[in-house]
């Protein structure tokens, strides 16, 4: 009676509709698993979907895909591979609380109300930080990721390693990117 272990995961050529709810994400990751998103279409268009500060006692961070594995060092890392991904319509495109997981990203349209991107760390487990790479970083992502101009933040780094984000399409004033330790081209 053990339980079940999944080792990968495969999403591809797919359409994931949102669900009305305020705390609903697209997808969310929690356990170990590889996880591949290719070619996929995750929005929420429903016209009465709450937004997140709607909530009183939920907060989850509403996301598109939703990442926050709470992995241990024993668990190792486990690798979360975005591509040609078009997210819409969540407060949050990516969020990521990616503890234990690596996470690529590239050729995908991300846009969120409140952030296209938002990461955070806790450091509550023994896992090594993780590897975020949205361009040029150690993963090998190619980038060309486009940031919708959509949220008052295009990408909201909250975590205290560096963050990859080069070769991208940035559809948002300057000032709508958190740069604290997410590192583009210009600083390659």
């Amino acid at each position: 009676n053990s339980p079940l272990t999944i080792q990968s995961v495969n999403i591809r050529d797919s359409t994931i509709a949102g669900a009305k709810i305020y705390y609903a994400d697209g997808i969310r990751i929690q356990g170990p698993a590889n996880i591949k998103i290719i070619n996929t279409k995750i929005t929420r268009t429903h016209t009465d979907a709450a937004a997140a500060n709607t909530g009183t006692i939920y907060n989850p961070p509403y996301a598109g895909i939703s990442a926050g594995g709470w992995l241990t060092e024993a668990q190792g890392s486990a690798l979360i591979e975005i591509d040609g991904v078009t997210i819409s319509g969540f407060d949050v495109g990516i969020g990521l609380n990616p503890e234990g997981f690596n996470v690529k990203v590239q050729n995908s349209v991300i846009a969120g109300i409140k952030y296209d991107v938002e990461t955070k760390y806790n450091g509550y487990t023994n896992a090594s930080e993780p590897v975020i790479d949205f361009g040029g970083g150690p993963l090998g992502s190619a980038g060309k990721n486009n940031f919708a101009a959509q949220s008052p933040y295009a990408f909201y780094n909250n975590v205290p390693y560096d963050t990859f984000a080069c070769f991208n399409e940035w559809n948002v004033p300057v000032n709508q990117v958190d740069s604290t330790r997410i590192y583009d081209e210009l600083d390659v």
